[in-house]
């Protein structure tokens, strides 16, 4: 739910979350059990969405067993719908 509106920053954090800094200048979440900071090398039109192609730049997985599991049910449907809504 803190993603299915646009973000907003406050210092160090993102929507409440703690963010670093990544190479190319993306916000990295301090929790994130794994993450992948690309450079866009090629966008491409897709009519209503735009498909962007990028290059690793740097990435981590963090192995830490105190994590929350990957995949959990958000009870969200593609868009930030919540299920059963319209």
């Amino acid at each position: 739910m803190k993603f299915s509106k646009p973000a907003t920053r406050d210092g160090d954090a993102l929507n409440g979350l703690p963010v670093r800094i990544g190479a190319t200048g993306a916000p990295i979440f301090e929790d994130a059990i794994a993450w992948m900071d690309c450079r866009v090398v090629n966008p491409v039109d897709c009519g209503s969405h735009t498909f962007f192609i990028g290059a690793l730049v740097d990435c981590e997985i963090n192995d830490d067993e105190k994590r929350p599991a990957a995949m959990t049910d958000t009870r969200m449907k593609y868009g930030g719908v919540i299920r059963g809504g319209h």
